[in-house]
């Protein structure tokens, strides 16, 4: 007798035992239905997008004429981890279909994705055990339908209905089938931001880079951005204040308020003095560095400017003999662009024993 109650209790604690595997396997099965829906969601959009000719990137010729996306395909477009499971729990593989609307190729395309695995019994076939269609289904959050032995007809779900075959050209599912059926969007908000992706990440905390940061949009900052490294931005760039440690880089950089720098203000544009310029208020510099402003539609020199000076006979010859040099801004008798002539003394003889000429000396003056 008590060898016969210790069997039965044997027996009993291995039946629970392959009942809690059971369970566990179904709630695997389920969660990985839903991490594949994830990362195929954004390329059955990329598909969809692209043979309803819409702009965007191009399609990579792996996704290209598909009928169904290989798991394989998701990985290497990096959608999928390497180490992700291409089979379930129970050693099914699953089936991702493409469903495309009779208006595909062209402006109103329609793809639908359904993922299906079976839920399987000994050897693999597929098995109509409710008790594990029904841990599948729990443990896919109500997301996924399945073909029950009771309507083998149907595929159902609590937010679809196929019938079985679910479309054209497909054959008739196992009863034991579970199934996530939907367009492109996820059923589901993925909590991990892939490649591609469409959504905004909203995080709430810090973000580090290690490498450069590419925007082919507007940049808005509702606080202080500081960067310690280089910033590149191709478009507009908004924020409170912009700290940068190292370089910032742009087309244009326009500031609503002050625009302080903690060290020198390099000015590489450059700019011929007395030469027209489109806009009052530029600034540039001329070859030698010297500050120059747009004013009236001339580039003019700041700061007052000395264009230095000298000495001209009345007979029209530059004075350069007797200790006397040229201007030696120009190297000529003459002023630089942007300045004038300006006599400040007149001198009769004296130079010259011979020489009983008037001789003007002149000052260079913007």
């Amino acid at each position: 007798m008590a060898a016969a109650l210790s069997a039965l209790v044997a027996v009993w604690a291995a039946s629970a035992w392959v009942a809690r595997l059971d369970d566990a396997a179904a709630e695997s099965v389920g969660t990985w239905l839903v991490a594949l829906h994830a990362a195929a969601a954004p390329v059955v959009r990329e598909i969809e997008r692209a043979e309803r000719g819409e702009a965007g990137q191009p399609l990579s010729p792996a996704l290209t004429g598909l009928a169904q996306l290989p798991v394989a395909t998701l990985k290497a477009l990096g959608h999928l981890e390497a180490g992700f499971p291409e089979r379930s729990a129970w050693g099914a593989p699953a089936r991702l279909e493409l469903l495309r609307s009779q208006a595909c190729p062209g402006s109103q395309c329609r793809i639908d994705l359904l993922l299906h695995t079976p839920v399987s019994g000994a050897e693999g076939r597929a098995s109509e055990d409710v008790g594990r269609i029904g841990g599948v289904l729990l443990a896919a959050r109500g997301l996924a339908g399945a073909i029950h032995p009771q309507a083998p007809g149907q595929l159902r779900g609590a937010n679809f209905a196929l019938p079985n075959p679910p479309a054209p050209g497909l054959a008739a599912l196992p009863v034991g089938t579970v199934a996530l059926h939907a367009r492109g969007a996820p059923l589901v908000d993925d909590p991990y931001v892939r490649r591609r992706d469409t959504r905004d990440p909203d995080l709430q905390g810090p973000l580090t880079v290690a490498g450069a940061i590419h925007g082919g949009a507007d940049l808005l900052v509702d606080g202080r951005m500081t960067g310690r490294g280089d910033l590149r931005i191709a478009g507009q760039v908004q924020g409170g204040e912009i700290v940068a440690l190292g370089a910032i880089s742009g087309a244009g950089v326009r500031s609503h308020g002050r625009l302080s720098s903690g060290e020198y203000l390099m000015l590489e544009a450059q700019a011929v003095p007395g030469s027209p310029c489109s806009s009052a208020g530029l600034v540039a510099r001329d070859v030698s560095g010297a500050l120059l402003a747009c004013q009236q539609g001339t580039w003019r020199l700041q700061g007052g400017g000395f264009g230095g000076m000298f000495l001209m006979a009345s007979s029209g010859h530059c004075v350069t003999g007797g200790g006397f040099k040229p201007n030696p801004v120009t190297g000529a008798c003459s002023c630089p662009v942007g300045f004038l002539p300006y006599p400040v003394a007149q001198t009769r003889g004296g130079f010259h024993d011979e020489d009983f000429q008037v001789y003007h000396t002149y000052v260079c003056m913007p």
